[in-house]
């Protein structure tokens, strides 16, 4: 999963990609390195807007953990998976 997105830190915004996602939070690749605990907001192409915390440096990029209410990972969740695979229903 390669998506454009964008990273607002302050009042800077870095364009950054989505490597890999899930309901809990994103691995983007970015030339930033920020601090484990530091806050952002992740803007992504067709997805919306999330404010993020850092968990961890990943040497290209950061992995973020997703700060929302059960709703929106309940509607994060059938986003990243919109229904049964081929010939498992």
């Amino acid at each position: 999963m390669m998506s454009d997105a964008r990273l607002e830190v302050g009042d800077a915004t870095y364009p950054c990609s989505i490597l890999d996602m899930s309901v809990g939070g994103a691995a983007i690749m970015t030339p930033l390195a920020l601090a484990p605990g530091s806050r952002a907001v992740l803007e992504i192409d067709g997805m919306g807007s999330f404010d993020v915390r850092v968990v961890r440096g990943l040497g290209i990029g950061l992995a973020v953990s997703f700060d929302v209410t059960p709703e929106r990972a309940n509607a994060l969740g059938r986003e990243l998976n919109p229904g049964p695979l081929p010939g498992t229903n």
